[in-house]
């Protein structure tokens, strides 16, 4: 019969108590029922499995203080292991979490969740709750700023795996656009970028809640790949208006083979189709105007025909950079 006065986190595993083999704590705890109620405690925390969760043992010689001790430990031996051997998948874990019937919105999910049952097998899905509880996005309306969209919504719904669509393209490039700053794009870059991602994100969003024919990954892909010219090239926040250092840097982002797919060349054909379209256009408009000079003083601030000719330079090197991709 083991000591009154020994406890360890292994002996809570079998969830099997007798008065004589607990240590009956008193003052703040007493007797079997909150003994058990602290094993359990100890129980949603720690993988009894574990040889280093086995080998932990306390002896209370002041049960108020060593009960407290004795949880604090249990919780740091767990997130110390972070479960390293547990093999429970994340849709286990999710499955597990929609179980429970906890609100992943409500401010004390985290709580809540780290505080449920779970037996030997979803002990890793406890160490999980932060990311149970993040709210799923709106896949009506994506929230501008975020990537949580590919995986939650259009994931979600149709199964591609991590080389779909969704996780393979979208939610990656979402990723890498995200993490570029100010040193990296131009405010106008920036602009563009957030403007771009919104537009591909709002563009599934739609085809979610339609009645369309898109229903495989080979669907989804085509269907994706259409929208992108579009929103790279929209009237108000268009790639052709950026300048060549932003070009060079959204190039540098995207994986050379994700360029050269059938998919990629086509879109840049297009995009470059259309800016080339316009560079000309305006670089034309602009050699009519220094070509007149009645013209351009009738507008002229004083420095209208320094500004042509800055101007005349920018799509210069454009059309430049553009001819180079060929």
């Amino acid at each position: 019969m083991k000591s009154e006065s020994s406890f360890s986190c292994f002996d809570c595993g079998s969830y099997e108590f007798e008065d004589k083999d607990l240590f009956r704590l008193r003052g703040l705890f007493w007797g079997k029922k909150t003994s058990r109620t602290l094993c359990k405690s100890c129980g949603r925390i720690v993988d009894f499995t574990s040889p280093r969760c086995k080998i932990i043992s306390f002896i209370f010689k002041r049960p108020t203080t060593w009960a407290i001790a004795f949880l604090l430990v249990c919780l740091s031996v767990s997130h110390t292991q972070g479960f390293a051997d547990d093999k429970t998948d994340d849709s286990d874990c999710t499955e597990w979490f929609k179980s429970t019937g906890i609100d992943s919105n409500s401010p004390s999910c985290e709580m809540d969740c780290s505080m449920t049952d779970a037996d030997m097998s979803n002990f890793a899905c406890v160490a999980q709750c932060d990311s149970l509880c993040k709210p799923k996005p709106d896949c009506r309306h994506p929230k501008p700023g975020g990537c949580d969209f590919y995986r939650s919504c259009v994931e979600d719904k149709f199964q591609c795996g991590p080389d779909g669509y969704a996780l393979g393209y979208g939610e990656k490039y979402c990723q890498r656009f995200r993490a570029l700053e100010a040193e990296d794009l131009s405010s106008k870059g920036l602009a563009w970028r957030d403007y771009t991602l919104n537009c591909l994100e709002q563009g599934l969003a739609d085809l979610l809640f339609s009645s369309s024919n898109v229903n495989t990954c080979s669907d989804l892909k085509t269907f994706a790949f259409k929208s992108h010219v579009a929103c790279y090239t929209s009237k108000d926040h268009s790639v052709c208006d950026l300048s060549v250092s932003d070009w060079a840097e959204i190039i540098s982002t995207v994986d050379f083979k994700d360029a050269l797919s059938d998919e990629g060349r086509t879109q840049v054909r297009d995009v470059i189709r259309l800016c080339k379209s316009m560079i000309v256009g305006e670089r034309e408009q602009i050699l009519g105007v220094l070509n007149s000079p009645f013209e351009i003083s009738e507008t002229s601030d004083g420095n209208s025909h320094d500004k042509a000719i800055r101007r005349l330079r920018e799509l210069d090197e454009k059309l430049n950079f553009i001819n180079s991709l060929r």
